[in-house]
């Protein structure tokens, strides 16, 4: 008895201390092959807290780049581990598990085992592990913690969005198109998104990224739909409906608000508003601004 209550302690503990809620998804993997580079893995769901209220509210996936089975995990023992068996014996729920920082997968398998315990093929699921970790750890086996992490948190988002406050924009940092071939120098430089039909070859094999781009200058728009300036088309509803919120890719439906964009993006966490945009020379002049 005294076990269950000082079991029992713990988890209340934790659920009074626990600031941020930080829940991996999709952490039991089953292949990691290299070549499966679009397989989104232990990743994050954040929703974007943005300082201008009148911004479309946003949810931001944050995927690690390397598979964990490559790394060397050693267990820690100050964290506590608990089977399927054990946790059911001790009336825990699902949400607990999800107070404590539990991977989602891992709270929806215990869910499932628990609704189907009397079933005798699910027994055996009993004895999956689950880490109930220390703050900050968080993951599967409590393997992963931040860096700029703070007690006093209210939430994921408050920190992500601290985070970019402090340490400003580096617009020197591009993400990696790999579903074009491309060589260019100096290595390891690769392909942005956004330099593909920029009217510009980057790519030094035969400029494949602006190859049959001539037809979204030939690109013909219907009775009810408005030409961008980089020749995407977009319903004409969709023009000046959103101060904030851009329909074109380069934001030339929106001219109003954009000119100040770049300050506002320089000092904010990834979002709609600053990542999935490209620049056109027709919408900031001559000045080379940077925001992707």
């Amino acid at each position: 008895m005294m076990r269950g209550i000082k079991f029992l302690y713990v988890i209340f503990l934790h659920a009074i201390i626990a600031g941020p809620q930080i829940n991996l998804h999709h952490t039991n993997l089953v292949d990691d092959s290299e070549n499966d580079i679009g397989t989104h893995h232990h990743y994050l769901i954040v929703e974007a807290s943005t300082e201008n209220k009148h911004y479309s509210r946003q949810i931001t996936s944050y995927c690690l780049s390397e598979w964990p089975s490559k790394w060397n995990i050693q267990n820690n023992i100050h964290n506590q581990i608990f089977s399927f068996a054990e946790l059911n014996k001790q009336n825990i729920t699902s949400h607990h598990l999800y107070l404590w920082w539990a991977p989602i997968d891992i709270i929806e398998n215990y869910q499932l085992y628990s609704n189907q315990l009397s079933i005798s093929y699910v027994i055996s699921q009993g004895t999956q592990l689950v880490y109930n970790c220390t703050l900050p750890l968080f993951g599967p086996l409590c393997q992963y913690s931040f860096d700029y992490y703070e007690s006093d948190y209210s939430s994921l988002a408050e920190m992500i969005h601290n985070f970019h406050r402090n340490n400003p924009y580096e617009s020197t940092v591009f993400t990696c198109y790999t579903h074009l071939k491309c060589i260019r120098d100096p290595h390891p430089s690769c392909l942005d998104w956004s330099e593909i039909c920029n009217r510009k070859v980057d790519c030094l094999d035969g400029g494949l990224e602006e190859q049959n781009c001539w037809q979204l200058e030939i690109n013909d728009c219907g009775p009810n739909e408005y030409r961008c300036a980089n020749g995407q088309w977009i319903p004409s509803a969709f023009v000046n409906d959103d101060a904030v919120t851009s329909d074109c890719l380069d934001e030339s439906d929106e001219m109003n608000f954009i000119a100040n964009r770049p300050y506002q993006c320089y000092r904010a966490e990834p979002t709609i508003e600053c990542e999935d945009i490209r620049c056109s020379s027709q919408v900031y002049g001559k000045t080379k601004i940077v925001l992707i």
